[in-house]
């Protein structure tokens, strides 16, 4: 039985705390803006991620830019493949981290300019 709902009622950062957390095996499609992007869930523990030309852990940071559109979960479903192997709460705070710096995170653009903040700077991490 597939999950389905709006990334306004349930955000991507929630579903990826709910999956690793509960250490899953699972698809998420996501939709925003005639956009498609797919993040797997392999043990409790993000195995790929793929919108547009990127793929991996760059795919996982633009897919927790999109604060509005669709998901579909589905239990059980294993990866295409395998290109990720950092660790979810890594992933999660670097790509929080982006969004609350502002940092582009466009599908076209690979290279993202350097940070003028300071790696030790973590607050407003959360949610």
């Amino acid at each position: 039985m597939a999950l389905e709902g709006s990334l306004k009622e349930l955000s991507l950062a929630n579903i990826i705390q709910l999956n690793c957390n509960e250490m899953n095996t699972a698809s998420v499609g996501l939709t925003h803006e005639g956009q498609e992007g797919l993040i797997c869930f392999g043990d409790g523990a993000i195995v790929h991620a793929a919108v547009g030309d990127l793929t991996g852990e760059e795919a996982v940071y633009e897919l927790l830019s999109w604060d509005d559109g669709t998901f579909v979960v589905r239990q059980g479903e294993a990866a295409p493949r395998k290109s990720i192997s950092s660790n979810w709460n890594s992933l999660l705070l670097e790509g929080i981290r982006r969004v609350d710096e502002g940092e582009p995170l466009q599908a076209g653009s690979l290279e993202v300019e350097p940070s003028v903040a300071h790696a030790g700077d973590t607050d407003n991490m959360t949610e």
